[in-house]
């Protein structure tokens, strides 16, 4: 028996759950779905643009076509593979069990592979713990940091409306997302100077 493409994404996705503490049944309002998958959207397409940036081969391709990046990104649009209404749990993916892209074909596929898996590992890091703080700051610049952590930040609840957790396949809650403290804060969200 096969697998299908939706269960292989399935199996790669990242389950998030919002619970709400002040709703009827602890069903999440619409517009709380709504801000916090698009906020997490906004989030991983900024982070996938500063990947693409980062590898030379796509960067020197999109030089001379400045809609590469725009095609890729839209290449790597998450899916909402799998929805449950009673605890309003979905998981998302982007096609990467599959090669779909015509412009670099296998390389392209091994790229979405492990930039998808760092998406995975940079939203579910404890934003409070050093280690983790080091490898963001030899990743990423100021700006680079802001950009990606922005609209994650802004998809956790700082009041006590909801919890935005990330759940395994069977379930089980892997981390319920927090923001760091406000001096901490200061690290992912750098003022920036305008020149």
């Amino acid at each position: 028996m096969s697998v299908s493409l939706l269960e292989q994404l399935q199996d790669i996705a990242i389950k998030f759950q919002i619970v709400p503490s002040r709703t009827i049944g602890q069903a999440p309002k619409v517009e709380t779905i709504i801000k916090v998958l698009t906020d997490i959207n906004k989030c991983y397409k900024h982070f996938l643009e500063i990947e693409f940036q980062k590898n030379d081969n796509f960067k020197s391709a999109s030089k001379n076509n400045n809609s590469i990046l725009s095609a890729f990104i839209k290449e790597l649009d998450l899916l909402a593979v799998d929805l449950n209404f009673g605890s309003f749990e979905i998981s998302v993916a982007p096609n990467i069990v599959e090669v779909n892209s015509t412009i670099f074909k296998d390389e392209v596929l091994e790229w979405k592979k492990s930039t998808f898996d760092q998406f995975k590992n940079l939203i579910s890091g404890d934003f409070r713990d050093t280690k983790y703080m080091q490898g963001i700051s030899k990743r990423y610049t100021d700006a680079e940091r802001k950009h990606i952590y922005q609209p994650l930040f802004n998809a956790i609840n700082s009041t006590s409306e909801y919890k935005l957790n990330i759940k395994d396949s069977s379930g089980k809650v892997l981390k319920t997302l927090v923001k760091p403290s406000k001096e901490r804060l200061l690290f992912y969200l750098p003022k920036i100077e305008s020149k």
